[in-house]
């Protein structure tokens, strides 16, 4: 969670240490960071600066992001509702499913990116080996970061 600086922010630090002896403040700029050791103590936070009229902005903590998960080895025309519904029946919460494409020619590819709810009474995704009566492959989302560069002719989006 950041802060802007004023020049009363020792007064606020001062609080927060006061109040929240688990909480580290660091100067970034012209902002203060604000951490917090746990979920919990990041809304008691964020309660104290709504509480006292200070502006503030909040990145959300990753336990409130979705699981982000692919599931591979099902048929490329495998229909996302099909996949969907059958993941719900298994007692999973599902945000949403998309398919793959090849950025080059935009044609699907058999591997499915699904965003599941982050909550402790669902299944274990990881122990999934079964989707759409098929046996399958599930692994962790990873997002190349930036435009994948050639090597051999130096154009983009391939390798």
């Amino acid at each position: 969670m950041f802060k802007h600086k004023k020049e009363n922010y020792k007064t606020i630090i001062k609080g927060l240490n006061k109040d929240f002896p688990n909480c580290d403040v660091k100067l970034a700029g012209k902002y203060l960071k604000i951490f917090t050791t746990s979920t919990d103590g990041h809304r008691i936070v964020t309660l104290y600066l709504k509480e006292t009229c200070e502006e503030f902005y909040v990145i959300n903590p990753p336990d409130s992001h979705p699981l982000k998960i692919v599931i591979k080895a099902l048929p490329d025309s495998t229909e996302i509702g099909e996949i969907k519904a059958d993941l719900t029946s298994q007692g999973f919460r599902v945000e949403k499913v998309a398919q793959l494409t090849i950025s080059k020619t935009k044609s699907p590819v058999s591997i499915f990116m699904v965003e599941l709810e982050r909550n402790p009474d669902s299944p274990d995704i990881f122990q999934l080996k079964k989707c759409c009566y098929l046996a399958v492959q599930v692994d962790n989302f990873n997002r190349r970061l930036g435009i994948s560069q050639c090597y051999s002719c130096n154009l983009f989006n391939h390798s």
